[in-house]
């Protein structure tokens, strides 16, 4: 699987080893990650090819409408398009972070009758909290300083073990 770059300030290395991170976390089955990454396309793109019309009947699980302000995605038939801050700095990392991992679990669940609802219904807000989701630390290497960077995963762990259940 290529994962295809069309932002031009983005740390590749890191946005590559983010992937492969979130799907070591995301299914713990053994072997899971190279048949993956051989069998998906991931687009990533500066906010600004934002298609709104694309988006234009769609909210986000808070109700809101999706704009070209923050990172969006499409997950499709082995291909997935994200749309993200093309800056190279650990906020805008952070953000666009949240957005490949929640797009990584839909591929994840991807031909089963989870696809959307395994993702979407554990995030649902109820309480001011996301329902299910565990964390995991991402390390990098900026400027010969190591950082630890929290990242909140979906947890559809037991989806993927369990998708018809």
């Amino acid at each position: 699987m290529p994962i295809i770059f069309y932002t031009s300030n983005l740390n590749e290395k890191m946005y590559t080893r983010l992937i492969r991170n979130i799907l070591l976390h995301i299914d713990t089955r053994p072997n899971t990650i190279k048949p993956f990454l051989d069998n998906w396309t991931i687009m990533i793109r500066p906010l600004s090819h934002t298609d709104l019309r694309f988006f234009q009947h769609i909210k986000t699980t808070s109700g809101q409408t999706i704009t070209n302000k923050t990172p969006s995605g499409v997950t499709g038939q082995y291909t997935i398009d994200l749309f993200m801050h093309d800056v190279d700095d650990i906020r805008h990392f952070m953000e666009n972070s949240d957005r490949i991992q929640h797009e990584i679990c839909h591929a994840k669940l991807y031909k089963t009758p989870k696809f959307v609802s395994g993702v979407h219904s554990k995030i649902l807000e109820t309480t001011g909290e996301k329902i299910k989701s565990f964390k995991i630390f991402f390390w990098t290497n900026r400027w010969k300083f190591w950082q630890r960077i929290p990242i909140n995963i979906i947890d559809i762990r037991e989806d993927i073990k369990h998708p018809y259940n």
